[in-house]
């Protein structure tokens, strides 16, 4: 980052953090600082951009299986090659959006100078 020019802020302490998540608390209050807890016993820990990340699921989509042989049109794969060609593809890319989400085309995004 230091390369670009960006530099961090100065954090403060963990427990004085405006931030952090109401519904927790450090695991070892001898370590304020260290790994923090929830009443549902949820990992929460603070990045290095204030961020605060717990491991619980609660903000976890809802991911149901897939059928690998319907395509999005509804039709249904009954091939081989109709798979490789056609499904395989779209299944990817329908994983990578739910799970990454997608660049927006060049005209959405802000210019930067």
């Amino acid at each position: 980052m230091e390369q670009y020019g960006v530099s961090f802020v100065e954090l403060p302490p963990v427990v004085e953090d405006l931030n952090r998540p109401a519904n927790a608390w450090p695991r070892d209050p001898e370590n304020p600082n260290g790994t923090w807890s929830d009443a549902d016993g949820n990992t929460i820990v603070r990045g290095g951009f204030a961020i605060w990340v717990t491991d619980g699921d609660e903000n976890v989509g809802d991911y149901g299986p897939i059928d690998l042989l319907q395509m999005n049109d509804s039709s249904r794969i009954s091939i081989v090659e109709e798979w490789w060609t056609k499904r395989r593809t779209e299944a990817f890319g329908d994983v990578h959006r739910s799970l990454f989400g997608y660049m927006p085309e060049d005209s959405q995004l802000p210019s930067v100078e």
